[in-house]
């Protein structure tokens, strides 16, 4: 990666033209269709100085995507809460969810429906998806430490609605249709994280422990199938990746078959 290597003048203005590059070939062309060699050509820059910031095509994407960070959202939420009553605040992150998101972001829907039908990508996605919700989930405990939010609304059940009202505004943006209103955001926000509604019992331990290995085991099969994916397309022999994992190699057949056919 870029951020390993010894960044001069020179290497930090080929690596601010590849993202210029690639947002423009990923835009005009969409993810399936553009290539590093079209990314390249386009930045003025040969493939072996892609690679030497980037690992390909998909890790272009990520970088070209227009995700806000949480750190960034975290500080802008510090500064309006200092001093805001609960009203200011719930306008404030009311017009933020409304806000239409860059166009680049829609891109990761097209890197979706190709996870599908490629494990190793899907396992990629997922890790990244993974990754944004733990911060979107360290986020909502920040703000109820702080005393900005209310505990009615469980921090992981917080994170997973921003995942879903982000994803649902790429999917309008990416049909040119309007999102919600800010009013209607700000009402949400206002029930959600400042309702006087009594914290939900948590339900028994034991049936906890049984979801969370449950989703557990759902991310390891997952995992695993992206493993041998990857395994596989780098030449290893089925019969070889079989041993590697402890099982026969007809299993690794068919998860290959069912990576491909899914």
């Amino acid at each position: 990666m870029a951020e390993a290597l010894t960044a001069g003048p020179g290497r930090a203005n080929s690596r601010s033209a590849l993202i210029d590059a690639a947002r423009a070939e990923f835009t005009e062309k969409g993810y399936e269709s553009a290539t590093v060699n079209g990314i390249a050509e386009r930045a003025g820059v040969t493939t072996g100085a892609l690679y030497a910031h980037f690992h390909g095509k998909l890790d272009l994407l990520l970088e070209t995507v227009g995700v806000r960070p949480i750190g960034d959202f975290l500080q802008d939420l510090h500064q309006v809460a200092s001093g805001s009553s609960p009203t200011q605040l719930a306008l404030w992150m009311g017009r933020d969810l409304a806000a239409a998101q860059p166009g680049e972001t829609s891109l990761l829907l097209d890197v979706i429906v190709l996870a599908r039908r490629d494990p190793r990508l899907g396992g990629t996605i997922r890790r990244l998806f993974r990754a944004k919700l733990g911060e979107l989930v360290g986020a909502a405990d920040t703000g109820r430490e702080a005393g900005w939010f209310s505990p009615a609304v469980g921090s992981a059940d917080l994170g997973r609605l921003m995942m879903v009202i982000a994803f649902g505004k790429m999917v309008l943006a990416a049909i040119d249709e309007e999102v919600p209103s800010a009013p209607l955001f700000t009402r949400l926000v206002d029930a959600l994280l400042w309702s006087d509604a009594p914290v939900p019992p948590a339900p028994p331990t034991a049936l906890v422990r049984v979801a969370e290995g449950a989703a557990q085991a759902k991310r390891a099969r997952m995992d695993f199938e992206a493993a041998v994916a990857e395994a596989v397309e780098a030449g290893h022999s089925l019969r070889e990746v079989g041993q590697a994992a402890g099982v026969s190699h007809e299993h690794i057949r068919r998860i290959v078959a069912e990576g491909r056919n899914g």
